[in-house]
C-alpha cells in the first residue's frame, strides 16, 4: 500500500464516497485517466490474501449512471495490515 493510497483512504474516511473524477483530481493530477482507472481496479481486488480496500458502488442520477468509491476498511485497519 502506497502513500497516496494511505491519502485516498483518509479522504474517503472522511467524506464516505468519492466519485472517479473527484478521485482523479486529488490523487493523480495531471495524470492519463488509464493510471488511475489501473490503481483504482487494483484496489478493489482481494491481493495476496489481503481483502480489497475499496469498493466501487453504483447509482442512478437524472444525468444517468454515477460509480463512486468508498472503503471497505478504516484507515487505521490499513496501518496494521502495511
Amino acid at each position: 500500500m502506497t502513500e497516496r493510497d494511505m491519502e485516498l483512504a483518509g479522504f474517503l474516511a472522511v467524506t464516505r464516497y468519492l466519485s472517479r473524477e473527484q478521485i482523479e483530481r486529488l490523487m493523480f493530477p495531471g495524470r492519463v485517466k488509464s493510471r488511475s482507472s489501473t490503481r483504482l481496479g487494483q484496489l478493489t481486488k482481494e491481493v495476496r490474501g489481503l481483502p480489497a480496500i475499496l469498493k466501487e458502488l453504483g447509482y442512478a442520477t437524472n444525468e444517468g449512471w454515477k460509480n463512486v468509491f468508498g472503503l471497505t476498511v478504516m484507515p487505521h485497519a490499513l496501518r496494521q495490515e502495511a
